[in-house]
């Protein structure tokens, strides 16, 4: 990235807003100049669209600027050292039936977000399934196989890097499909066991060409 920009962004993060005026004298630029670099990073997605900033008196209105949800992904983050602390102390304080159950839990929790209505036909209900898991990070896809069973392959999990050192992940994907698609998922391969894929397969689905 860009040098003022990068800089911009950090002031941004360690203010949490700043007008251009402040921007401008901190970084020695022009208005212009922060002007600029603002309309870039805003068409990046990294910065929020500016707030007119009420002030008493007469003079050239000012606006706020302020850092979007996005650029969070621009810094330094142990998400993956959180999760593992957390399944840690999952296996630790709970049988093995409670996990199943807890993964169970959190499963369905995830898969209301997909909307997908109680009566909707199988075909419907697997592609509603894999753009829900495609915008959750998943990279999916179906496939019939000689047999003519249908297989849905999970070639990145958000979750493989813990997956591989816990068995929590891969049974709450288990359910999550399950829950999504309102069957029974047979595994047959799984990440966490070394393979380059998770497969599974469908009972009684059909394939819709994704």
């Amino acid at each position: 990235m860009q040098k003022s920009r990068e800089r911009i962004i950090r002031i941004l993060k360690s203010r949490g807003q700043a007008t251009v005026e402040e921007l401008s004298q901190e970084l020695g630029l022009t208005s212009v100049t922060v002007r600029h670099h603002l309309a870039i990073l805003q068409e990046e997605g990294l910065v929020m669209p500016p707030i007119l900033m009420r002030r008493p008196g007469p003079g050239r209105p000012q606006y706020i600027y302020r850092l979007s949800d996005a650029a969070a992904s621009l810094f330094p983050n142990r998400y993956d050292l959180l999760a593992t602390v957390l399944l840690r102390d999952m296996e630790a304080s709970l049988n093995p039936a409670e996990i199943e159950q807890a993964a169970a839990r959190i499963a369905r929790h995830i898969a209301d977000e997909a909307n997908i209505p109680a009566d909707a036909p199988p075909a419907e209900r697997l592609e509603v399934t894999l753009r829900f898991l495609k915008a959750q990070g998943y990279m999916a896809s179906t496939e019939l196989d000689e047999a003519g069973h249908l297989l849905l392959h999970v070639y990145h999990c958000p979750y493989e890097r813990v997956a591989r050192q816990h068995p929590i992940p891969c049974a709450l994907d288990r359910h999550l499909i399950s829950t999504l698609l309102d069957v029974e998922p047979l595994e047959v391969k799984t990440m966490s066991s070394g393979e380059q894929v998770c497969t599974y397969v469908l009972p009684e689905q059909r394939a819709t060409g994704a």
